[in-house]
């Protein structure tokens, strides 16, 4: 999320004749990547230590990916943009395709925590070994 390929990114972008479209890509899998560490977590805790743990559905991701798409297309973007987030936070497309974004990646994190609590906390109890 935080590398800086702007010269790729304009390129990119120009040669599709799309205005911030890697952005959109970069986000996505962003996305992705969140809910493969997420699956990967879950993996690894025992069932015993799930108890009612959110295991977020590959629909979830996807269903995000979908609406942060159709929020990027109908979003106002008259020109190419290092940041179109805050450039064109204004836009309500623009608004709601970064609280979508967000969304995802605060759910999937509080998942993650929880998940990561619960096995340090049996881990203390000695109610599981990792070996």
């Amino acid at each position: 999320m935080t590398l800086r390929t702007d010269k790729v990114a304009r390129a990119f972008d120009a040669s599709t004749h799309v205005n911030n479209l890697t952005t959109l890509i970069k986000h996505t899998c962003g996305l992705i990547a969140a809910h493969a560490v997420l699956n990967l977590v879950h993996a690894v805790v025992p069932d015993s230590a799930r108890g009612r743990s959110l295991r977020i559905n590959a629909a979830l991701p996807a269903s995000c990916a979908a609406a942060m798409t159709v929020l990027f297309a109908t979003a106002p973007q008259p020109r190419e943009v290092a940041d179109p987030l805050t450039e064109y936070a204004g836009s309500w497309q623009i608004t709601a395709y970064g609280t979508v974004f967000l969304a995802y990646l605060t759910t999937a994190l509080v998942s993650g925590c929880r998940l990561c609590s619960t096995i340090l906390i049996l881990a203390g109890q000695r109610h599981f070994s990792f070996v």
